[in-house]
């Protein structure tokens, strides 16, 4: 067993060195940071790691700095693992997100949308339904709906890691 940690650090490294312009050393060990928890949860294999720097390095490399690399990280293994869950993310935004009040017009950001209660999100109640027809096992309900709860916070404000966030409204697709 390799720890998810390593493993992310290996995608990291292989997408760095695909794509040496494109991040600085310090842009290196604060996505490191902030990949440990998320990338490192979606990848259980060397072959994952690989297969994930691979993918994002030629997405993002056609996409430059439009997103944040982050993101495109996560996105880039859940795209790999579950496609279409990913696909079907898309199609759904308007049902599963929302734009919170009192935001600034030019710089939206897309929040997880909450059912009436409140203590659950649409998505959580479609992945119910859903998850099986995605190809996601139970036992991995949980990471997916987690990881997309990091994506998609519910901040009261959006900060500059978020500028070029998935989240962001322009950036979203």
């Amino acid at each position: 067993h390799i720890p998810g940690v390593l493993l992310a650090d290996r995608c990291i490294s292989m997408t760095f060195e695909m794509l040496p312009d494109l991040l600085d050393p310090v842009a290196i060990g604060h996505l490191r940071a902030r990949a440990r928890d998320t990338l490192g949860n979606l990848l259980e294999t060397p072959r994952d790691a690989i297969r994930t720097a691979y993918s994002v390095t030629f997405s993002y490399g056609r996409l430059g700095r439009n997103i944040d690399f982050h993101d495109a990280l996560i996105l880039g293994a859940l795209r790999l693992r579950y496609p279409k869950f990913v696909r079907s993310m898309a199609e759904m935004r308007e049902r599963i997100f929302e734009v919170p009040q009192n935001q600034h017009r030019r710089n939206k950001w897309y929040s997880l949308r909450s059912v009436i209660n409140g203590s659950k999100t649409e998505l959580e109640g479609i992945l119910d339904l859903e998850a099986e027809g995605w190809g996601i096992p139970v036992n991995k309900k949980a990471l997916v709906l987690g990881t997309m709860q990091h994506l998609f916070q519910n901040n009261s404000f959006a900060s500059d890691d978020y500028f070029y966030s998935v989240r962001n409204v322009s950036s979203f697709y």
